[in-house]
């Protein structure tokens, strides 16, 4: 059996049915595996419990895990440990909130594969100031690759495994900076890009995956490709459609809205876009 796994962190419920539904509707053999807060885990197993069958539910009182400074460290320390009590085959380690399936993606994949999103590091700000801050003299060198995403990453078991414990080794001792509304910084994705490209980890055993390839379409960026067709379904600039969608929350108010077409719930998008 394969597993997608995730933290959910101070999330509507109608988010996590949605991703759920997204997966189940392709993919009814393996596993939803979420990680949650004791004081969010009855609201959210009741909403959604039609899903029963396809969710497990890890409920954990960690006040680190769930706090907005420290979930982007503490994510992989907890993900890493649950992998390693388990026999799992494969795993996709993914975020939830923005993030829906179009197809079964473990069908499609067997081994380690790092999402590349549409722009290379120095063009995007963001991205661009986590990298430098992590490991300046990786960032002249790895400047002009392409952004690695943080959110989604595909492997074995014992593969996501090594991943999840060289984040948290090394991202755990970088300071935590807030940006301007004090929020912390995403320092995972910075040391991911400079593990993956310029550390070459688990010695270099993975494959890059871009939008164009159909499996995994990031689709955040301003200069990414954000087309819709008229079931429902996300497609690339080169009219694949993808495995998995990621921040689609992105996009405009008539793009989500087709979502319904595809019985997905799209009310709180909707919401949050006026």
């Amino acid at each position: 059996m394969n597993a997608v796994i995730s933290v959910a962190t101070n999330f509507n419920p109608i988010s996590i049915d949605r991703f759920i539904t997204s997966f189940t509707n392709h993919n009814l053999l393996d596993k939803v595996v979420i990680i949650i807060n004791n004081n969010d885990a009855e609201k959210h197993k009741e909403f959604c419990k039609k899903h029963k069958f396809n969710i497990e539910w890890f409920v954990v009182d960690d006040s680190y895990l769930f706090n907005k400074y420290y979930v982007i460290t503490e994510r992989f320390k907890y993900i890493s440990k649950i992998l390693k009590n388990s026999n799992y085959d494969k795993v996709f380690m993914v975020d939830i909130r923005d993030v829906i399936f179009q197809d079964n993606i473990f069908a499609k994949l067997n081994r380690l594969t790092f999402f590349k999103e549409a722009d290379i590091i120095e063009n995007e700000p963001y991205n661009r100031f986590v990298v430098n801050h992590v490991n300046p003299t990786a960032y002249q060198i790895i400047k002009k690759l392409p952004i690695i995403n943080a959110g989604t990453v595909f492997g074995s078991r014992k593969e996501i495994i090594e991943v999840c414990d060289n984040i948290y080794d090394n991202i755990s001792k970088i300071p935590i900076v807030l940006n301007e509304v004090q929020n912390p910084f995403n320092f995972d994705q910075g040391y991911l890009n400079v593990a993956v490209h310029y550390h070459k980890i688990l010695n270099g055993n993975f494959d890059l995956s871009g939008n164009e390839d159909g499996i995994v379409n990031t689709i955040g960026l301003s200069c990414a490709y954000k087309a819709i067709n008229e079931n429902g379904f996300f497609i690339t600039k080169n009219g694949l459609q993808s495995c998995v969608v990621h921040q689609f929350d992105r996009c405009d108010k008539d793009t989500i809205e087709k979502l319904r077409y595809r019985g997905l719930p799209v009310d709180d998008l909707l919401k949050s876009n006026n």
